[in-house]
């Protein structure tokens, strides 16, 4: 293979959009991912016919990475996170909606649509009570169910599902795999849920343990030390 193939393979563009990813060059990495996607098909080849095996670790949220290769789903992913971080969050939707069509029941597509329809906040780019449905379709990941849990319970606080929305704050900190700062904030935002739900006892009684576990966290002494 004459070296202008190898710097123009599909393999190539994918490992440059990975460096420039990296460097958070964000529109330079969609512009990579996107010539690879334009051969999809021969993704992975160049590293299959050398014996190299490639996978890189990337966020996809603050407290879930997905292992990133050369191939389309993976490429998918990574576009839609250099989409939003060029803040283009439409587009980013886009890409993880068609995905999650044809994957319904892939979590890390699920947590990363969850993750950027949060950001956007717009209920006119993603419908939450689509979301939902959405997450409650993903398939179980070992390590991961308190994630499918964390999101479910902030998209259903979004729609006035506050029930099922402490329901799901439940469930996620019940799990053992879960961080502990992502327990800390769902013991928080639990105890917001009650308060807004109308329950400001129970509320109170949350931030009253979460303060006892934690006193520097967030605004819990205040909330406790206001009457409102």
């Amino acid at each position: 293979m004459l070296l202008s193939e190898i710097e123009t393979s599909a393999d190539a563009y994918w490992l440059a959009g990975v460096i420039e990813l990296r460097d958070e060059n964000w529109l330079s990495a969609v512009n990579h991912f996107e010539d690879a996607l334009n051969d999809e098909g021969s993704l992975g080849e160049l590293c299959t016919r050398n014996n190299v095996a490639i996978e890189i670790a990337y966020p996809i949220t603050p407290e879930v990475t997905a292992h990133i290769g050369p191939d389309p789903r993976s490429t998918r992913l990574a576009l839609a996170e250099a989409y939003q971080g060029a803040g283009k969050l439409s587009a980013a939707l886009q890409i993880l909606k068609s995905m999650i069509n044809t994957h319904p029941s892939d979590l890390i597509i699920a947590l990363s649509l969850a993750e950027i329809a949060f950001e956007a906040d717009d209920g006119r780019k993603m419908k939450i009570a689509d979301l939902v449905k959405i997450l409650d379709e993903t398939d179980a990941v070992e390590g991961l169910n308190w994630a499918r849990d964390f999101s479910r319970a902030r998209a259903l606080t979004r729609i006035d599902g506050f029930e099922e929305a402490i329901d799901a704050y439940i469930g996620a900190m019940s799990d053992e795999d879960i961080p502990e700062d992502v327990l800390k904030l769902a013991w928080y935002e639990k105890a917001l849920t009650f308060i807004e739900a109308g329950d400001r006892t129970r509320g109170r009684q949350e931030l009253s343990s979460l303060y006892a576990y934690d006193k520097t966290f967030a605004d819990v002494e205040q909330r406790l030390r206001s009457r409102g």
